[in-house]
């Protein structure tokens, strides 16, 4: 059984009267994020307009590697190859000229997608820092395998930061494209990667902390009070005890609030000085530095 896109979603292929025709479910696709099917449908859609060596980049690739945080339903298909020039253009296709190595392209049932390491390469040559490190932090911590293992915490045990990207694999794409664009900035936007931050604004907290010139922040701290686990901290200093947590709107409800300051008290019983952060105090970035330079100064 074969049924149309709905008139938004085929809007992609050109012609919103045209009836294009679908499988009436989207195959399970290992590791890609849990979107919408308005996106999965419009991405097939646009299968059918593309040549065989399309190949999916940017945002896009990110979909397909499992990271959900920057694709929404409406959102462009960015897609690449030698001859752009072949396809039209067309609304929400964003195409570029491109050219790959053969290592730099993987197959996926949506098609050529760039490498997890290209992908990488990619968003790590974006001059704009708060954009690229929150895309490289959850590039990272989507495609590692450990990352979605339930474990239990344990004294004294620190667990490294998750990453998939093997950094290695992208050292070769830098090494394959002396003189691209921005390439001098792949390594040192790499080194500013965490796949241990578990949404954009705690990647964004981060940078503003440690680009202001603070010390390197350790992310998912654990605290124990002696053998009982207490809380897992989104960042911090563990050798000065000090935590710092971001709070999205999901604490803003009052039974949650309620959870989250009994834990913040049990925090501080273990003689931990923590740092609670919401998208207000985030934005005046002149007040939240200072307070942490309070706090490191009282340790």
């Amino acid at each position: 059984m074969r049924r149309p896109l709905t008139l938004p979603t085929s809007r992609i292929a050109g012609d919103p009267d045209r009836e294009i025709l679908l499988p009436d479910s989207t195959p399970a696709v290992p590791g890609a994020a849990k979107m919408s099917y308005v996106f999965a449908a419009r991405l097939r859609a646009a299968r059918t307009l593309l040549p065989d060596d399309a190949v999916l980049h940017g945002d896009t690739a990110l979909w397909v590697h499992g990271v959900d945080w920057f694709t929404e339903d409406d959102s462009p298909i960015d897609v690449a190859f030698l001859r752009p020039d072949r396809i039209r253009r067309r609304p929400h296709l964003r195409v570029r000229a491109r050219s790959f190595h053969r290592d730099d392209v993987v197959d996926s049932p949506w098609g050529p997608v760039t490498s997890v390491e290209r992908t990488a390469y990619d968003i790590a040559r974006d001059p704009l820092v708060h954009r690229s490190v929150p895309r490289l932090d959850a590039l990272a911590r989507a495609t590692d395998p450990l990352t979605s293992v339930r474990r239990t915490p344990r004294p004294g045990v620190v667990v490294p930061s998750p990453c998939g990207i093997d950094l290695d694999g992208v050292q070769a794409v830098v090494d394959r494209n002396p003189g691209a664009r921005w390439i001098r900035r792949v390594h040192e936007t790499l080194a500013l990667m965490d796949g241990g931050a578990e949404s954009p604004p705690e990647s964004q907290l981060r940078l503003v902390v440690v680009t202001a010139g603070f010390p390197r922040l350790e992310t998912q701290i654990e605290v124990f009070d002696g053998a009982r686990f207490v809380a897992r901290l989104d960042m911090g200093w563990r050798e000065h005890k000090i935590g710092i947590e971001y709070d999205g709107e999901y604490h803003l409800l009052e039974a949650q609030a309620s959870k989250d300051a009994v834990r913040a008290d049990d925090v501080r019983s273990c003689d931990w000085r923590l740092a609670q952060v919401d998208k207000e105090r985030l934005a005046d970035e002149g007040e939240l530095l200072q307070s942490l330079r309070r706090l490191r100064r009282d340790t």
